[in-house]
């Protein structure tokens, strides 16, 4: 096709106008080709180095977590044995103690030690 185009330029006398012409779609054409070609090399530097160091971040960020997660939960498990060893009862003996007080409060209120206020107001 080039030497076709060369042929018909030179017998029409404008062999040198053809050339030039020639010449600039050319260059447009290795132009278009090059950044073609960068955005291919880039789109495949993201894909083949960016990504991986991306998913080995991840990974490692996961592993921490689940480091994270497993302190918690032997801190959670030394605790309760803690509170089963030491307190014998626990919550049960807060509670009981805690009704204990209320009754006395109840009574202490009954017999008018609370300075005649007695827990209720009367209307008069």
């Amino acid at each position: 096709m080039l030497a076709q185009a060369y042929a018909v330029a030179e017998e029409s006398g404008e062999l040198e106008g053809e050339l030039k012409r020639m010449a600039a779609e050319y260059q447009l054409e290795s132009i278009n080709r090059l950044e073609i070609l960068v955005e291919w090399a880039a789109q495949s530097f993201i894909q083949l180095v960016l990504l991986p160091a991306l998913m080995v971040g991840q990974n490692l960020q996961n592993i921490a977590a689940d480091a994270r997660s497993a302190k918690t939960f032997e801190d959670v498990e030394r605790i309760i044995d803690l509170l089963d060893a030491h307190t014998q009862g626990g919550v049960k003996d807060i509670l009981e103690a805690i009704d204990a007080l209320k009754s006395q409060v109840v009574s202490a209120g009954g017999a008018g030690g609370r300075g005649g206020t007695g827990g209720t107001a009367t209307a008069s």
